[in-house]
């Protein structure tokens, strides 16, 4: 939840505290490499859901060497995006977010899969708090939006970088987000969570908008998600204000005001959250 935090910071505009993230990553870009298995440190790097402030935690140990959590330095990455996004820092652009989100797709890039077709599949892994299973959206929507990212950065800083065909190839052939009657699922064999605080099988709309109210042929989708998972009585201050920002991605301003409203009146809103 920390990188949460600071997405508030970028569009107040208090750079001087939302620079404390980034800056801190680059001290411990080490740490980070170090967190991944050492056959993949040549160009690997990630990051365990609970780590301490020296970083050093191995991203196998988190939920369980069977399952884990692979896309959370991509995760972490959007945010640095939306830093350089507020700052318009080409240095920092070039010298540590595209290096370090260019080491955070290849941790997933080293364990993907092809099937007869050319679909690519993502490995068994922890959609955080939710399932255990291969092809979950928390995968596959974190591996999209970064390599869309990569290519973006790659085109507009001239970097004609070697992965660049990878990541295109990704883009294209990845396997479609899971969806059912309710919307999108956690990953292709487990339902979507009901009641749940957490909402990462949706990130591919919120935060990362690879899929988005702009394109009309998943409007449905979008809105049958929110809808199943984005319910008034989780008793959550956080969770309220992102089904209020989902609602404000579809131009709903009602559902929005409403749901923040409810945010405002949670029993667990404190200072500190």
């Amino acid at each position: 939840n920390t990188q949460m935090l600071y997405s508030s910071l970028h569009i107040s505009n208090q750079l001087e505290l939302a620079s404390t993230l980034p800056d801190y990553l680059i001290k411990k870009n080490d740490q980070l490499i170090a967190s991944v298995p050492e056959k993949w440190r040549h160009d690997a790097a990630g990051v365990s859901r609970c780590t301490g402030p020296d970083m050093q935690e191995s991203i196998l140990t988190w939920p369980a060497p069977e399952t884990p959590e692979r896309s959370n330095l991509t995760y972490l990455c959007y945010y640095l995006w939306e830093y350089y996004r507020t700052t318009m820092d080409e240095e920092y652009l070039r010298n540590h977010l595209f290096p370090l989100l260019r080491r955070s797709v290849n941790l997933m890039l080293h364990e993907v899969n092809v099937d007869e077709n050319g679909t690519i599949h993502t490995p068994i892994g922890h959609c955080p708090e939710s399932s255990n299973d291969a092809d979950n959206n928390y995968d596959l929507s974190s591996l999209k939006w970064g390599c869309q990212t990569l290519l973006e950065i790659d085109a507009d800083l001239k970097l004609k970088d070697p992965l660049r065909k990878r990541w295109q190839e990704v883009v294209e052939k990845l396997l479609p987000f899971p969806a059912d009657e309710n919307g999108y699922r956690s990953s292709v064999n487990e339902s979507a969570p009901l009641m749940h605080r957490h909402w990462c099988h949706l990130f591919q709309f919120y935060p990362y908008y690879v899929v988005n109210w702009e394109q009309p042929q998943n409007r449905a989708v979008i809105l049958k998600s929110i809808k199943y998972w984005g319910s008034p009585e989780i008793p959550n201050a956080w969770t309220q204000c992102v089904i209020s920002s989902m609602y404000s991605s579809i131009r709903d301003g009602d559902n929005a005001l409403k749901h923040m409203d409810l945010a405002l009146a949670s029993p667990n809103f404190y200072p500190n959250t």
